[in-house]
């Protein structure tokens, strides 16, 4: 700390070090991985490359909702959502590897099958590695222009204290929101459903978007709540818990609806390319993640998030996030690993460590991204309104 209105969060070697050690577990497991079980390696590469940009999108997603809403509240958080969508170039660069894992997990990318498959040819000329890679690039370039063009605009502030940059932030955040209805939910079609190329479903980017914002709030409540016990932002109150614990029972809740919608008009439709996907995902030892699942993401979280009192409450909220974490990670599990392996389900060492690297090189980037500002955007038009927010 320097004062009591500019902040820093210190980036030690301690924590350097341990990130650093993370990562390279998930090479090892990553390398090892790779000669015994490409298949189960390439499958857990995609799932972790996926749930880490996707979570720091949610952050840019964050802001922009706060800014287009004249949010003022969340202003004393808003260097967490901004750190946490430093990530996404690092993470779109990682997902061009998935080049040399594509045979490994997606069905037309193999020639004989598309030659041999109605489907499969009919959707050739926009399911073809080739588009697909231009598309990805495209995708992560526009989640990257604005996730910096709005830090820049928000260190201006700080910096000048000249309130366009702030209203520059209103107009960037509309034009974002835009973009990303169409990126993100393209993204959710090339990266996931393509994954069974046979299958579709009109709400399956709201899914995936669901599951993505609920990932975002978890994860800058436990910033939230971490930076608050440590003393480092001791401008967090209870206030703001409970209203980021309001935004995340709101959208589990958002989340239980679309995973139920999905699920029960695809069985009352009874169409077997539709119904296909569920019956893989319900045989045999994949069932009892299926219902595992619903019940973490949704159960669990929700009856824990409906009493006042634990919304309000730091510790509570981070274990109940911590949950949901876990629960997005299995979420795109089902999504991937059913239509990738022949295997039944399992998840071992491999999935783990490398869940554990991937995790590691996003606390470092997240990290290194929190410490080259101060925690509070002391020049901001609304930060005053922030600091003495209460319900």
């Amino acid at each position: 700390m320097e004062d009591n209105t500019t902040k820093y969060f210190r980036f030690t070697k301690r924590y350097q070090r341990l990130f650093v050690l993370l990562m390279v577990l998930g090479l090892l497991a990553a390398a090892i991985g790779g000669l015994v079980n490409p298949e189960r390696t390439w499958v857990s590469f995609l799932l972790n490359s996926v749930y880490f940009i996707t979570l720091s999108v949610s952050g840019l997603f964050f802001l922009a909702i706060q800014h287009v809403a004249g949010a003022r509240w969340h202003d004393v958080l808003r260097r967490l959502p901004e750190a946490i969508s430093s990530y996404i170039p690092i993470g779109g660069v990682i997902l061009l590897v998935l080049f040399f894992g594509m045979h490994s997990i997606y069905h037309w990318t193999h020639h004989d099958a598309v030659l041999h498959d109605k489907i499969l040819a009919g959707k050739a000329a926009y399911l073809n590695t080739g588009f697909f890679f231009v598309r990805m690039v495209i995708i992560v370039a526009v989640w990257t222009f604005f996730a910096k063009l709005i830090r820049k605009n928000s260190l201006m502030q700080d910096s000048t204290g000249d309130y366009s940059y702030y209203k520059r932030n209103i107009r960037n955040s509309v034009f974002f929101l835009f973009s990303f209805a169409v990126t993100f939910s393209v993204a959710s079609f090339d990266w996931l459903m393509s994954v069974d190329p046979h299958w579709y479903s009109t709400i399956f980017a709201i899914y995936n978007f669901s599951g993505m914002f609920v990932n975002g709030l978890a994860v800058i409540s436990i910033m939230a709540v971490v930076l608050k016990q440590k003393k480092v932002l001791t401008e967090i109150n209870e206030n703001h818990f409970h209203d980021l614990g309001k935004l995340l029972m709101a959208f589990v809740a958002f989340w239980a609806y679309i995973w139920y919608s999905q699920f029960v008009l695809i069985w009352y439709g009874n169409i077997p390319e539709e119904t296909v996907y569920f019956v893989n995902r319900l045989k045999g030892d994949w069932s009892w993640l299926f219902y595992t699942n619903v019940v973490i993401n949704f159960v669990i979280p929700f009856f824990i998030l409906l009493p006042r009192a634990t919304k309000r409450s730091g510790p509570i909220l981070m274990r109940v996030c911590i949950l949901l974490l876990v629960g997005r990670w299995l979420d795109l599990y089902l999504m991937i690993a059913p239509g990738s392996l022949d295997a039944s389900a399992y998840i071992g060492i491999i999935e783990i460590a490398m869940s554990f690297g991937f995790m590691g090189l996003f606390l470092y980037v997240v990290s290194k991204s929190l410490s080259e500002a101060s925690l509070l955007p002391t020049k901001s038009p609304i930060l005053e309104e922030s600091l003495h927010y209460h319900q």
